[in-house]
């Protein structure tokens, strides 16, 4: 008796210029969805896609990309006919359209490798530093009214470039770790420990473990829904 492995054909993925294909994604946003969040998150997925054979409900529906029916059709399809052997398959499954399929496209994959052995995602770090400022005069940053030592003072203490930034150091589906530094318009910087001011006027970090025997999800800091 003979046995031969055979493998579905591999889709190969192209070249994206991917700030435009997310904007393209959202072009109308809606309350109560944190979008940075959701952008920085899209932009890790492009780097380490999902499996498709693995991947869970949840993860899949954070990315805001499929709607309730689209998912439970997905995951009755998996459980139905098994382990996917090729993107190609998200044809088959119904409520699946072209568009909603090249959507899904850049984000998830099938890897057989995957069935066969057991690979770790690699590291990621991510950086973002993001300054805004509005061109128009704005009346907080001009002079104010001459005291009665003829001193001018400024209404507000800072500059006005609002400062943002970002770092995250993970491993997709396994841990991460960050921390979220910004200035907002006017705020001065101070250094002032007995005050509980360090730089900045907003500082936050998170630590997450996830897949951790019956522990799916354990995050120290801040979080979202």
């Amino acid at each position: 008796m003979l046995h031969s492995l055979t493998w579905a054909q591999e889709y190969r993925r192209h070249e994206t210029n991917l700030g435009d294909l997310i904007q393209n994604l959202f072009p109308v946003q809606t309350e109560g969805i944190d979008y940075p969040t959701v952008y920085e998150n899209l932009y890790q997925l492009y780097a380490s896609p999902l499996d498709l054979n693995t991947v869970t409900r949840d993860e899949l529906s954070a990315t805001y990309l499929l709607t309730e029916r689209q998912l439970n059709s997905l995951f009755e399809y998996r459980v139905s006919f098994g382990p996917f052997l090729s993107v190609y398959e998200l044809q088959a499954i119904p409520d699946f359209d072209l568009p909603t399929i090249r959507r899904l496209l850049p984000f998830v994959t099938v890897d057989a490798q995957n069935r066969l052995f057991s690979i770790r995602n690699p590291t990621d770090h991510y950086l973002i530093m993001r300054v805004e400022r509005v061109l128009e005069p704005q009346k907080g940053f001009t002079p104010g009214e001459p005291d009665k030592n003829g001193k001018v003072p400024r209404r507000y203490d800072g500059s006005r470039q609002q400062w943002y930034w970002r770092y995250r150091y993970s491993r997709p589906r396994d841990f991460s770790f960050g921390f979220t530094l910004e200035q907002d318009p006017g705020e001065p910087f101070r250094w002032q420990p007995g005050r509980y001011q360090y730089g900045m006027d907003y500082i936050s970090f998170h630590a997450q473990f996830q897949n951790r025997g019956r522990w799916r999800n354990i995050l120290i800091g801040d979080y979202q829904l």
